[in-house]
């Protein structure tokens, strides 16, 4: 019960961002100013998956970005940003293979089951150009490896 509460009330971009900077080890601008620059130049298109109710610094380094999300909210403020939105599940990507040259997602596999975290990889392995760049960063934990204990373990790579 209290735990669809709290996802209906994360649905929502500031309760979101804010709940983030309560919980998270790391301030999520001081990480996203640390990796700008992390791409291999020149990038062209870029993917950026799971993208939350704010774009990353290191999708903003691409020429072209395309930002998904499940949550439409999130996708009304990344809009705004300029970048081009989908509304759609990373575990279904709705794209052709090898569209971009660069996949990135942060903070997003702890929210995953193990079989939707594969998932997501793959689908981002599958959108990938030949010699594209996969950046994967997660720096929250889920609550317990039981849960999720790919999602788990990748987090402690």
């Amino acid at each position: 019960m209290i735990r669809k509460i709290i996802e209906r009330i994360l649905e929502f971009p500031s309760a979101y961002s804010a709940l983030g900077r309560i919980v998270t080890l790391f301030d999520p601008d001081t990480v996203s100013d640390a990796l700008t620059g992390v791409l291999k130049a020149p990038v062209s298109t870029a993917l950026e998956v799971g993208c939350g109710p704010k774009r990353s610094k290191i999708s903003q380094q691409a020429e072209e970005v395309v930002c998904i999300d499940i949550n439409s909210r999130y996708l009304v403020t990344i809009r705004e940003s300029g970048a081009f939105v989908v509304q759609s599940s990373a575990t279904q990507l709705p794209f052709p293979g090898r569209t971009f040259d660069s996949c990135f997602c942060s903070a997003l596999l702890h929210h995953l089951s193990d079989d939707d975290l594969s998932s997501t990889v793959q689908e981002m392995l599958r959108v990938l150009r030949v010699n594209g760049q996969i950046i994967i960063f997660e720096y929250v934990l889920p609550n317990r490896f039981v849960d999720a204990p790919l999602a788990w373990i990748t987090c402690k790579l």
